[in-house]
């Protein structure tokens, strides 16, 4: 997360009553709230406040509190005031000393000196004669300023709108013999990593048990890789995932790995398994996403370049194809703690004496969750909980699980085929199918869907939805999970979800609540593991399912009649 350093003249904007409001800042403030920016101030800031004759500047200097301080430690403050000399020097070279600008210039070089040394990436000011002045001679000093709406645009950038008419679809096909010299440019930065890189990647192309699946963004070269291969009848290896540096943060790698679970559950692998090294840890959350988790880790396994050693991490994903309910749900948590959460029993694994460092405990007790709302908890011998998961963690770890519990409902919400061809890939009929896992996908595997607040006093989260696209297109065109509700005005959704989905703020206004409970609030849906239906549900089929008329709205349909729709589209295993 990027780290932004706000200036006195923002904050002199923000709090002082008697000053037009900058509409850049306040949105600048709700990304910070949001968490997709840090926003900070230095130690400079309150001493310059107080240190103003207005009469407010007291009371506004204790409402800065609301900002977390970047502090130089007392080591280093000579060093900032040395780099703040240097700043001086170079952006008001002509200043006389002791004048009122002079002093003025210096406090803002102590201010940047601050930002610099605490680790700021980008310092905010309204002030547009220093902003010049940074965007002239800072670069030599490592230091970038912006102006509020830069700011702004430089955040919004990193979450890219899909508001174009034709959205980008990443194109994903198997590798052919006249891509190598394409995939050998692709990973030319992990040469480093192999011994002898090119008779490796030869050996590997010609594999004939490697699955190599590449990927390009529309037109463009090849951007990605990945490379599994079966290790035997139930379980296959991810030997290699690698997306080039300039594809990354777009949804592309995403995309691409959801693209090979779809792959690996239409081969009914129970096991997934991959390995990384330490040094790439940062690739965890990505795959903990989708239900991988550490098993094992491997010391001393990748020599590093400075020449010390990196662990290796071992990941793994367990598949069940299995319908769960509350009568089932004992046996079946008693095979995980038996086949996922436990060591083995034998006496000479258990044995202490044979680990470095023996596992906390090698017998796990559970308690059930006999409803949606309650959590799957282990327990060590002891009764101390290890760890805990809810319905919804346990649907994601063991994909494509599912849990038929008493009372769980799905969503069926309606969706316009002009936002429909954006934001979801459906199959328009059965013979457009070539196989279970089509090559041609949208760019992201979640995304957000706007509508009414409807269902607010439920827990919808962890729900089944899908989607009923409109006349001409007339019929449900697949499944996927909602990951997240949010209801709130228009302006703090597109905050939170603006990289993602098709609406604009103004689209979003329509759907507002008028009036009572939430009024003025439209709500979210983020929805991801969207998987279209090999037979899409046409119109006049969804009286046998028990769905009256063409949904119009967000509605409720139960667990039963949503298998039965799920089994109809062909999404049975």
């Amino acid at each position: 997360m990027e780290i932004f350093t706000l200036d006195t003249s923002c904050l002199l904007n923000l709090l002082n009553i008697h000053e037009l409001v900058d509409q850049e800042l306040v949105l600048l403030l709700r990304f910070g709230f949001i968490d997709s920016v840090k926003l900070v101030v230095t130690e400079q800031l309150s001493a310059e406040v107080i240190g103003n004759a207005d009469k407010q500047r007291p009371e506004i200097a204790q409402r800065i509190g609301i900002l977390p301080v970047h502090s130089v430690s007392p080591q280093r403050c000579a060093e900032r005031d040395s780099l703040a000399q240097d700043l001086f020097q170079k952006f008001w070279s002509n200043a006389k000393l002791g004048s009122r600008n002079a002093e003025h210039g210096y406090r803002d070089c102590l201010h940047l000196a601050s930002h610099k040394l605490c680790g700021g990436n980008v310092f905010v000011t309204r002030d547009e004669t220093l902003l010049k002045k940074v965007t002239i001679y800072g670069a030599s000093f490592g230091i970038i300023a912006l102006s509020p709406t830069e700011a702004v645009a430089r955040i919004q950038n990193d979450l890219p709108l899909l508001t174009e008419i034709e959205v980008l679809s990443p194109v994903i096909r198997l590798s052919q013999p006249d891509d190598k010299d394409a995939l050998k440019n692709l990973l030319e930065p992990l040469k480093d990593s192999y011994l002898d890189f090119d008779k490796w990647l030869s050996k590997t192309l010609n594999d004939a048990n490697a699955r190599i699946n590449i990927a390009s963004i529309e037109n463009n070269p090849i951007s990605a890789i990945v490379i599994w291969k079966k290790k035997d009848k139930v379980t296959a290896k991810l030997s290699l995932f690698y997306i080039a540096p300039e594809s990354r943060r777009t949804g592309l790698g995403q995309h691409l790995l959801f693209y090979c679970i779809r792959e690996w559950i239409s081969n009914r692998f129970e096991k997934i398994i991959v390995t990384t090294s330490e040094q790439n840890a940062e690739l965890l959350t990505f795959f903990t996403r989708y239900g991988f988790r550490i098993e094992g880790i491997s010391q001393r396994r990748y020599q590093r370049a400075d020449g010390n050693s990196s662990a290796e991490l071992v990941l793994a994903k367990h598949c069940f194809y299995r319908r769960i309910t509350e009568e089932d749900i004992d046996s079946f948590t008693s095979e995980l703690v038996n086949t996922v959460f436990s060591i083995s029993k034998n006496e000479h694994i258990k044995n202490n004496n044979n680990w470095f460092i023996p596992p906390k405990s090698s017998q796990i007790k559970t308690k059930l969750p006999n409803s949606l709302n309650e959590r799957l908890i282990l327990c060590d011998h002891n009764n101390e909980e290890i760890n805990n998961f809810s319905i919804t963690d346990l649907e994601e770890l063991f994909y494509p699980v599912r849990f038929a519990f008493n009372n769980r409902q799905a969503y069926i919400v309606p969706i316009q085929p002009r936002w429909a061809r954006k934001m979801i890939q459906v199959n328009k009929s059965q013979t457009e199918l070539t196989s279970l896992v089509n090559s041609r996908l949208f760019l992201r595997t979640d995304n957000v869907y706007y509508c009414h607040p409807w269902y607010a006093d439920k827990d919808v989260v962890g729900a089944p939805i899908l989607f009923y696209i409109s006349s001409p297109d007339s019929m449900i065109g697949g499944m996927g999970y909602i990951l997240e509700r949010r209801i709130a005005l228009p302006e703090d959704l597109f905050l939170t979800f603006g990289g993602i989905g098709v609406y604009q703020i103004p689209d979003i206004q329509n759907h507002i609540k008028q009036q009572g409970f939430n009024a003025g609030c439209a709500m979210a849906l983020k929805f991801g593991w969207w998987v279209p239906f090999t037979n899409p549900i046409p119109r006049s089929r969804l009286s046998e399912f028990g769905i009256n008329g063409v949904p119009q709205h967000m509605q409720s349909i139960s667990y039963h009649q949503y298998e039965k729709i799920m089994r109809a589209g062909g999404l049975e295993w």
